[in-house]
């Protein structure tokens, strides 16, 4: 919905500085169309290419002007829910030459299921569910400045289908960056795909372990959860390296397979990892020749779970970062002592004396040690384990610092080793590698290199040095020693929170970096003079004419001078005071925009614009659904109900506009969960909460006007953690004539116990019937029909649970028949009476997404039979909705 603010313009706004620094430089941002930007990136012709998760990437130009149609949309082809979207984005090494770029986005199922079918619908998209990262090749076209996009392009290097993509399991721990190696290779990193809440070590009924297994985006043998960050077998929790004009691994990687050169170990170059979002590779560290396998030294952020930030180093192919057995220095405590056979060990050795069919992973990966010995065999001492899949060594992080641990301690550490006259680690001892402290004590909720400064015309201060910043919002830079180790390190900036992406310009003395809270792109401007920053401070917005509103712009800071003040309205100039009373007597409603610009004696101009509604007030809203401060229980996941309704003095209830945006907050950050419109929806709630972590969820209403004018409302949900139990509580009931009859039974007697009778037709939309204390309910639906009931008991404390649902049609004896069920592709229903010339057959998904409409004629010979052709859909549980001008019938499909 941000996107429909910044459509139009791009527009700059400075603001003062948010921390000290030793540095001296202005910060500015720059609004533009996108709306979730994760990253940025310079060609050398110095030329910005932002991309966002949604799909899109957008060009800024040299003079920082944002071109509003983006360079290229893929949005109706990839996915996008929660921490999963298109993260990754790279340039050709040879860009201005080719054309060439590279996008890392997850496959939405229904395009690549259906596109190109009569049952392919645009609009739809499939989320909440298993599906597959891939990386595609396309061609900016030079002859427009490299701002569109060569037409069919497209040149898929993985994920041709779902077999050969990265697996994505979960709503988070998916895909992560693309960048180059020295070498002329193409790097990307994926996350574990395994539950970041629950512990899973395969068959996590929290993931989509089984949608994965269905659609052939994991083997059997690949359902270890989080685990499969050790097996080269799998592309989950790793870094790979292939060629980017074929997509295969290359035959200087450490597993380089030469029958199969696009297997997962072919293309491995490093495992063991759990998030890593963001990684890059430290510039003219490598080699330029491909064969000699060495792409350049590598800086990963890996996002820790309970404890640990990591900042990983990686020197060489087929380094073993150790999650999820390690997390930091450490033996993780979720996955550390588990013994788990890793399915591809086999004991070739079996016998009485080592009875093993299988190793386990933690037999195949030591600890760091000072001889940086592999393994050893646990039936045959003094002997190396050698077994059908590599064993490794633990690379030990180079920096950790705390997320959130239970006493809230924040500390930073530093990993201490040897290295050799190529910078390759090579520790020497225990003591020696173990952990020390560096600089100031910080803290941080997900590491994310950004990039290496070599020289330039950024302060020589900040020369040959790295750039981390954090989803908390601060910036810091690091120095590395002559031997590689990582020597100190130093805070630089705060800035807003949920910063994402930093870069610096290729000439400029300039940092650009990117923040989802506040949507834009900020920009650190080094030397030279500070622009001012305009503030507008108006007594009200709205109201009556005639109207009389203050204008007051005498907070807006000058850092270098005196200001001059210029206020116009409708574009036309009205005063040159700070502080003045202006009065609309217009009195039709309008919108009217007035806006304020200063300029200082330097020459230096800001300006803030706002909009004033004339004659118009805002929506007054009714909140029905959810309540206040609910709890959601977390044995399963919840569809609730969203459900209001707003008084507007000057707009009809049609003219009314309401957006739902559901977020889900976990620890000191939040996650857009999902958006939907309408006055009534739903949304589904994932049973997180009550661990180490903290999680809720925050749903924003907003119902707007014609003009524009909104109101805004929150209200919060957060997990059951007083009584986990689940209590019985069934649902029964019977339907006779026009009567369905319900009654159920609560297993819990608590105080202020309060039952919501709900009654749905499409499965998801649930209407509420009654607010009562009683056990039983009789419904007179009104016309003939399925329908489907639920009970909402709800506490005074806000714990709520819903009963089973119970499915009723009237009358009992319908008339209709829906048959083979389940199905193995298609879909028959008959229909004794039709009211009306047609009916309407609509399908739905788990999630309760409208994937197929279509309408039927009424049969002459009166049999009204019909059949739909669903062999090309996936397997799982879908739900029909079938209605003529009286009826509506609705059930259950199982599509096998």
């Amino acid at each position: 919905m941000w996107h429909r603010l910044f459509l139009c313009f791009c527009f700059i706004a400075t603001y003062q500085t948010q921390a000290q620094s030793t540095f001296d430089f202005a910060e500015s941002t720059i609004r533009g169309p996108w709306d979730l930007p994760v990253g940025i990136c310079f060609d050398d012709n110095r030329q910005a290419y932002i991309w966002d998760m949604t799909g899109k990437v957008y060009v800024m130009d040299t003079l920082d002007q944002i071109q509003k149609t983006p360079l290229i949309d893929i949005s109706e082809q990839m996915a996008k829910w929660l921490d999963i979207g298109m993260t990754g984005f790279a340039l050709d090494p040879n860009f201005l030459d080719n054309g060439y770029f590279y996008l890392l986005y997850p496959v939405d199922w229904h395009h690549y299921q259906y596109y190109g079918t009569a049952d392919y619908n645009p609009q739809k998209t499939e989320t909440n569910t298993a599906t597959f990262g891939r990386i595609a090749r396309f061609t900016a076209d030079a002859a427009s400045n490299f701002t569109t996009v060569v037409e069919d392009s497209e040149h898929i290097l993985l994920g041709h289908s779902p077999e050969d993509g990265f697996p994505i399991l979960f709503d988070s721990h998916g895909l992560g960056s693309l960048a180059f190696g020295t070498d002329g290779s193409l790097l990307a990193s994926c996350g574990d795909g395994a539950n970041s809440v629950w512990k899973d070590i395969g068959g996590n009924g929290g993931s989509y372990f089984e949608k994965g297994l269905e659609r052939g985006i994991i083997q059997p043998k690949e359902n270890v959860g989080a685990f499969r960050s050790q097996m080269i077998q799998s592309l989950a929790g790793k870094i790979i390296r292939i060629d980017p004009q074929t997509g295969e691994g290359l035959p200087s990687n450490p597993f380089y397979d030469q029958q199969n050169p696009k297997s997962p170990a072919s293309r491995v170059w490093t495992l063991g990892l759990r998030n890593p979002f963001r990684f890059l590779v430290i510039p003219e560290s490598g080699s330029h020749y491909a064969e000699d396998g060495q792409p350049g030294t590598i800086i990963c952020g890996d996002v820790g779970e309970y404890s640990w930030e990591e900042m990983n180093r990686f020197d060489e192919g087929g380094q073993n970062a150790g999650w999820p057995l390690y997390e930091g220095m450490e033996l993780s405590p979720t996955y550390g002592q588990i013994e788990l056979p890793h399915p591809f060990a086999i004991n070739d050795q079996k016998g009485n004396d080592c009875p093993q069919e299988q190793f386990f992973f933690h037999q195949l990966l030591a600890e760091d040690q000072q001889s940086k010995a592999l393994p050893q065999h646990p039936c045959f001492a003094n002997q190396v384990l050698q077994t059908s899949t590599p064993s490794f060594v633990h690379q030990r992080p180079q920096l950790i610092y705390q997320n959130q641990d239970s006493k809230g301690n924040t500390l930073a550490y530093a990993a201490v080793a040897t290295y050799n006259a190529e910078g390759k680690a090579t520790s020497t001892s225990i003591e020696e590698t173990a952990p020390r402290p560096i600089g100031t004590a910080f803290q941080g909720d997900a590491s994310i290199p950004a990039f290496y400064y070599q020289e330039g015309s950024l302060p020589e201060g900040l020369h040959q040095r790295l750039f981390q910043v954090d989803y908390v919002g601060w910036l810091r830079t690091y120095q590395f020693g002559t031997r590689g180790e990582l020597s100190t390190t130093q805070h630089f900036w705060d800035g807003p929170d949920r910063v994402v992406a930093a870069a610096a310009h290729p000439t400029a003395p300039n940092i650009y970096f990117l923040s989802l809270a506040t949507r834009r792109l900020h920009k650190l401007t080094f030397g030279g003079k500070r622009p001012p920053q305009a503030i507008m401070q108006l007594d009200q917005y709205f109201g009556p004419s005639p109207l009389t509103i203050q204008f007051n712009g005498a907070a807006s800071i000058a850092y270098e001078s005196g200001l001059d003040y210029s206020w116009k309205v409708n574009g036309h100039p009205i005063s040159k005071d700070s502080i003045l009373n202006y009065t609309f007597t217009d009195e039709s409603i309008a919108k009217v925009p007035v806006q304020l610009i200063v300029r200082d004696t330097f020459g230096g101009v800001d300006s803030i614009s706002e909009t004033i509604f004339l004659n118009n007030t805002p929506p007054k809203i009714n909140w029905l659904s959810p309540g206040i401060d609910e709890q959601y229980p977390l044995d399963v996941s919840s569809l609730i109900r969203l459900d209001a309704w707003a008084e507007d003095t000057e707009s009809d209830q049609a003219q009314l506009r309401y957006d739902w945006e559901i977020f889900l907050h976990h620890n000191s950050h939040f996650h857009f969960a999902n958006a939907q419109s309408g006055q009534q929806s739903f949304a589904i709630l994932a049973p997180l909460g009550c661990s180490v972590e903290d999680y809720s969820y925050r749903v924003v209403l907003k119902v707007s006007d014609e003009q524009g004018l909104f109101s805004q409302e929150t209200r919060w949900l957060y997990p059951n953690c007083t009584d986990r139990a689940v209590p019985t509580f069934e649902l029964d009931g019977f339907s006779k004539g026009q009567q369905v009859q319900l009654s159920w039974n609560f297993a819990l007697d608590l105080e202020g116990l309060l039952f919501e009778v709900e009654r749905s037709t499409d499965y998801f939309n649930f209407e509420v019937l009654a607010r009562q204390e009683t056990t039983s309910h009789q419904d007179i639906p009104g016309r003939n029909g399925s329908y489907i009931y639920r009970i909402k008991a709800t506490a005074a404390d806000g714990r709520f649970w819903y009963s089973n649902l119970l499915e009723k049609s009237l009358p009992s004896d319908s008339g209709i028949k829906v048959y083979p069920n389940p199905s193995q592709g298609l879909f028959n229903f008959e229909m004794a009476e039709i009211a009306g010339r047609s009916l309407q057959l609509t399908l739905f998904d788990a999630n309760g997404r409208k994937i197929k409409s279509r309408i039927f004629g009424k049969e002459l010979n009166g049999k009204n039979s019909y059949s739909i052709d669903l062999q090309n859909w996936s397997p799982g549980i879908y739900f029909y909705q079938i209605k003529d001008q009286q009826q509506c019938f609705v059930g259950k499909l199982l599509l096998d």
